[in-house]
């Protein structure tokens, strides 16, 4: 997971090298909304934390208005759904939690842009890929769910924290 992990980390401060209309402020907005979405519905745990780095990942390499985030937001969570949990967020479902501003036609067509922009190389490694791992090797076992309850915490906290937590410079 090492070896891998460096191609699914944004590789620009896209908020300040690359987005124009978006800012800071916004991407915190988007992604909080994300994480209450999949608290809404119980989602497994791997959901956001993948919805969030395809969004990430997906602002470093396409440029979209303010008005488009939460478009771009969403379609991620459809994505993240269908590739990380048994049962996929309906296009329905999603435009219901955006109250309607955005149509699953919408949802469906970013869906599309989102997969071709990031060349259909989706299912990238994250802090939580790494939690269930050096959790499960854990001395800790007689706390083993509280212990996984504290890391999933922290990591949706370091995805909604920023992208300054998540690029790397080289």
């Amino acid at each position: 997971m090492l070896d891998v992990e460096h191609r699914y980390v944004p590789k620009i401060d896209y908020l300040c090298d690359f987005q124009e209309d978006i800012k800071p402020f916004m991407r915190n907005v988007v992604t909080i909304w994300m994480l209450e979405v999949c608290e809404d519905q119980q989602c497994e745990g791997q959901v956001y934390p993948m919805a969030i780095n395809l969004l990430d990942r997906f602002l470093c390499v396409c440029v979209i208005s303010r008005t488009q985030l939460q478009l771009a937001a969403t379609a991620c969570l459809l994505i993240a759904s269908k590739t990380r949990q048994t049962r996929a967020f309906s296009t329905s479902l999603l435009s219901l939690y955006t109250n309607h501003s955005v149509s699953p036609e919408d949802i469906r067509d970013w869906e599309l842009l989102i997969v071709s922009k990031l060349k259909w190389d989706l299912i990238g490694i994250n802090g939580h890929d790494f939690a269930s791992h050096i959790i499960a090797r854990s001395p800790w076992t007689a706390d083993h769910a509280l212990l996984k309850n504290h890391a999933f915490t922290l990591i949706a906290l370091g995805c909604t924290g920023g992208i300054k937590f998540l690029v790397i410079r080289y």
